[in-house]
C-alpha cells in the first residue's frame, strides 16, 4: 500500500519541481542545533517540498516510526530496532561542560576529579542521556548525585548555575560558551558519536523524501556547515 502511495505522488508530481510532503521525527540535539540551519538552505532551494517536524528523544522517535507515523527519524546513536535502516550522516564530539567558573577548566583533568561530583542528566531514552551513561560505565564514575532535566535549555542553565556538571554534544554549548557562560572539557578519550537517519526497512521513501536525505547528507559534509 505504501509503494503504491509513494509510486502515485511521484507520479502525480513528476516534474523539474520536487514537490510533496515530508514527516520528520528529529532528536532534541539535531532538532534544536542542527535542522534550523538545513532546513533553511532546504526551503529555498525545493520551496514545494512541506515539511512538517516533530522533535522528541530517540527513543520516541523510535516508536513513532515503527507505528509509521513518520517518514524519516533523525536520530543520536544507535538505532532501537533491527527493523530499520540506518545511516550516519555527521559525526558530533561529546564534551564536558562546567560553569565558566569551574575550578576544572585550568587543570590537567583526571577521572578522579569527575568522581563523587554532582552531575545534570537528560532524561531516559535521550541519545545524549545514553553516552553519559556510557561514559560513567566505561570510567567507574560514580556521582554524588544526578539531577534529570527534559531538555538541552534545562541542562545549560543548571550547569550554568553551578548545580552539577554534564556531558553533552559540542553543538549545543558553543553560543554559551562564546559568552563565557560555560567552559567546554575535551575528554581525552575523544568520545563522539554520530547523527544518523532512520526509517523502516520496508517503507519506499518518496522522491521529496530521498532528495531530502541526500541534500542533508551533502549539507553536512560541505564547507556551509560550520561544526566548530
Amino acid at each position: 500500500i505504501n509503494l503504491l502511495d509513494v509510486t502515485f505522488l511521484d507520479v502525480k508530481t513528476h516534474s523539474n519541481s520536487i514537490k510533496g510532503s515530508i514527516k520528520i521525527g528529529s532528536s532534541l540535539t539535531i532538532g534544536e542545533y542542527i535542522l534550523p540551519k538545513f532546513l533553511a538552505h532546504f526551503s529555498n532551494k525545493y520551496p514545494d517540498v512541506d515539511i512538517e517536524v516533530i522533535i522528541e528523544n530517540t527513543s520516541l522517535i523510535s516508536t513513532e516510526l515503527k507505528k509509521m507515523k513518520l517518514d524519516i527519524g533523525l536520530i543520536e546513536g544507535l538505532a532501537s530496532s533491527t527493523l530499520f535502516k540506518q545511516e550516519y550522516f555527521l559525526e558530533d564530539e561529546m564534551v564536558l561542560v562546567v560553569p565558566y567558573s569551574s575550578d576544572l577548566k585550568d587543570k590537567e583533568l583526571t577521572l578522579d576529579d569527575l568522581q563523587n561530583r554532582r552531575w545534570i542528566a537528560r532524561e531516559e531514552g535521550s541519545g545524549t542521556r545514553e553516552y553519559l551513561d556510557l561514559f560513567f560505565t566505561q570510567n567507574k564514575i560514580i556521582p554524588k548525585s544526578i539531577m534529570v532535566l527534559g531538555s538541552n535549555l534545562a541542562v545549560k542553565e543548571a550547569v550554568r548555575n553551578n548545580l552539577g556538571l554534564t556531558i553533552t554534544s559540542k553543538h549545543v554549548i558553543l553560543e554559551a560558551e562564546a559568552r563565557n557562560e560555560l567552559t567546554s572539557i575535551k575528554l581525552t578519550n575523544d568520545f563522539t558519536r554520530s547523527f544518523s537517519y532512520i526509517y523502516p526497512k520496508e517503507l519506499t521513501l518518496s522522491k521529496a523524501a530521498n532528495i531530502f536525505l541526500e541534500e542533508l547528507k551533502a549539507y553536512t559534509q560541505s564547507n556551509n556547515y560550520i561544526h566548530k
